[in-house]
């Protein structure tokens, strides 16, 4: 830009000596040219910026959503079996309860689900439910099945025929009441749990199972 300039300046043609007034004119016309170029270079240069910083930021976003997509999948999956297995949990305790009710007003227990009136099906995605009754005790079944989506722990409950002063010192001893019990199994399993056991005043869930309130 200085060359050019001092050409202009300093060597002038007989053009310029008749038109003094045309060297300031090239000398406008050449500064134009040159402040043209220089701005298309800082626009090249700020568009590659641009680019690069774009590019940038994709990765960046990119990288965040894999991260949180590893973080979130196996809590769905774990939330997933958790979900199945909350059914049988729930079921199970209503007709604990229901089992409960229906001695209270008849001397008895249950053998058959729909009696309980609870609406439960004797068989769902997730469970195939049953009922076991004897004098003393009823024992409610959800067995996990094969078609769940997610291998589901099992349940029993079970609800037994104790003397009432066992749950009110101040009953009479002739009197009954009952007593239930949850009990879940340890791992997932398809197999029939092992049933809970009342002796000596105290409820205690079967092998490999553990009791959930």
């Amino acid at each position: 830009m200085n060359t050019y300039s001092s050409i202009l300046d300093f060597a002038p043609t007989q053009n310029t000596k008749k038109y003094p007034g045309f060297v300031y004119l090239k000398r406008w016309n050449m500064n134009i040219y040159f402040r043209a170029k220089w701005l298309q270079y800082l626009s090249n240069r700020n568009e590659n910026q641009g680019n690069v910083l774009i590019a940038l930021l994709v990765v960046v976003v990119i990288s965040i959503v894999g991260i949180l997509v590893a973080i979130a999948l196996p809590s769905a999956v774990s939330c997933g079996g958790k979900a199945g297995q909350s059914e049988g949990k729930q079921y199970i305790g209503s007709m604990n309860r229901a089992q409960q009710a229906y001695y209270l007003e008849n001397g008895a227990f249950v053998a058959s689900i729909p009696k309980l009136g609870l609406g439960v099906q004797s068989k769902t995605k997730n469970y195939e439910y049953s009922v076991r009754a004897t004098k003393t005790a009823v024992f409610n079944y959800a067995i996990a099945q094969k078609t769940a989506s997610k291998p589901l722990k099992s349940y029993v409950g079970a609800v037994f025929i104790v003397p009432a002063s066992k749950v009110d010192k101040k009953a009479a001893k002739n009197n009954k009441e009952t007593l239930a019990i949850l009990c879940e199994t340890d791992t997932p399993t398809n197999q029939l749990p092992a049933e809970p056991t009342y002796q000596k005043g105290v409820l205690a869930c079967g092998s490999n199972t553990h009791s959930i309130p």
